[in-house]
């Protein structure tokens, strides 16, 4: 990939993380009002910063007059918004790509993608992730790699059906990785153990018949507890209520709690009060729920509310998390895990950046490495890489490369760095 000349206007968390990601491979501008923001990334990264407002001609002075993209991501939805219009009378800019935190926006999404302005809604594919997790039974985690439907899921591992990992790819997956307590293991073999995750490489279709033959615990039925009337928690609930699901949500602020309640109407209960209140889960009914969602604005509450529910004896629990370095150490607690909002936001950018050129990039696990995708390959053969490790699918099934291999034109390479060496396939 050549080098690209990226402007992020906002350096707040999500801003701060795309410079740091970004600013080793690419000349990159962080545009933001605060100067005490702006000191923190100079003083570990390798750019330039501007301190100004995005809206204002002088902030654009030292700024190249073309520049390749230019990402929005300030708190404020409408300077987002409105940031082309204005400072494309200044600059140049190939792409757009800008974070829109409130959904009464979507409206805009065909418009602007017109325009090379491509809108990111977090928000809303957060809940779609969440979506996703609640769709595929006994899934801790779960990563779409394209619209073909192959994807990678993970399963805590209880009274099997298989011996062992082999008996596992015998049913036309890949066991791509295994973690117990602490350690991750790339590609493992052997016996099975109660209580290790493993992370299976597959189509869709397969990997939702072959998850309960891994976790074979019974989930009790009844309705879907929301914990926080947050954006997320509130959008999550619109979409259960509007496909005929019982919901019951826990809020402490009574605006939200009574904001929930509007939602929910006649499908639901909004309780006002905090999941500490143990009797008041069963005074209302919910002993039987089948499945929890935390969705708090802060990790450890989050984390902290999953175990309680667990302790309640709610069988599913995912989580929301924006902190990655958490999501092994939740994992080990049978909890599944869904990435936040900020997270979800880094990745579309990143995602959107990177689906410009010939190979696609997924972050598998955030703290474990990234998956890199290719098809079209202008080589006949190929050896296994010198750091990370190589799939190739074909026709619909999966094996891994561990010496010289003839490709076909219909091949796809998998390929999972733990140092994000994007180059070595670039060059296939």
């Amino acid at each position: 990939m050549r080098e690209l000349k990226i402007v992020i206007g906002g350096a707040g968390k999500v801003g701060s993380y795309l410079a740091k990601w970004l600013s080793p491979f690419h000349n990159v501008i962080v545009i933001d009002k605060i100067p005490s923001k702006l000191e923190k990334l100079v003083e570990n990264l390798d750019l330039m910063t501007i301190c100004g407002d995005l809206r204002q001609k002088k902030s654009y002075f030292p700024v190249d007059r073309n520049i390749d993209f230019f990402i929005a991501v300030t708190e404020n939805d409408e300077i987002n918004i409105l940031t082309p219009t204005i400072v494309s009378q200044w600059i140049g800019v190939k792409e757009w790509l800008i974070r829109v935190s409130n959904p009464v926006y979507t409206s805009l999404k065909t418009l602007k993608k017109k325009k090379r302005e491509v809108l990111l809604f977090p928000l809303l594919e957060t809940v779609k992730r969440l979506k996703r997790m609640l769709y595929t039974p006994k899934a801790l985690y779960r990563l779409e790699l394209d619209s073909y439907g192959d994807m990678v899921v993970g399963v805590m591992v209880h009274s099997p059906k298989f011996s062992s990992i082999e008996g596992i790819e015998e049913e036309g997956v890949i066991v791509i990785g295994r973690r117990t307590g602490n350690r991750f293991e790339w590609f493992p073999s052997g016996y099975l153990q109660n209580g290790e995750t493993l992370y299976l490489l597959g189509n869709g279709e397969t990997l939702h018949s072959l998850l309960p033959q891994l976790d074979r615990t019974i989930t009790a039925k009844g309705g879907v507890l929301i914990l926080g009337a947050t954006p997320v928690g509130l959008e999550l609930a619109k979409w259960l209520v509007a496909t005929k699901h019982r919901v019951y949500i826990i809020e402490k602020e009574l605006k939200r709690a009574e904001i929930a309640s509007e939602i929910v109407g006649e499908r639901g209960v909004v309780l006002h009060g905090t999941i500490e209140e143990q009797e008041m889960l069963y005074s209302e009914g919910l002993g039987g729920i089948e499945i929890a969602i935390t969705t708090l604005p802060e990790d450890e509450l989050n984390i902290i509310s999953a175990l309680t529910l667990r302790r309640n004896g709610i069988k599913r629990i995912i989580t929301t998390i924006n902190n990655i370095s958490l999501f092994p150490i939740i994992e080990q607690f049978r909890i599944g895990v869904s990435p936040g909002m900020k997270v979800v936001t880094f990745q579309q950018i990143l995602e959107e950046i990177n689906s410009r050129y010939l190979v696609y990039e997924r972050f598998f696990l955030p703290t474990e490495g990234v998956i890199y995708i290719k098809d079209n390959l202008a080589v006949h053969r190929i050896e296994p890489p010198n750091e990370g490790y190589l799939i190739i699918k074909r026709r619909n099934r999966f094996f891994k490369v561990i010496k010289r291999v003839e490709l076909t034109r219909e091949d796809r390479l998998i390929y999972f760095s733990q140092k994000g060496n994007r180059q070595w396939i670039e060059n296939l």
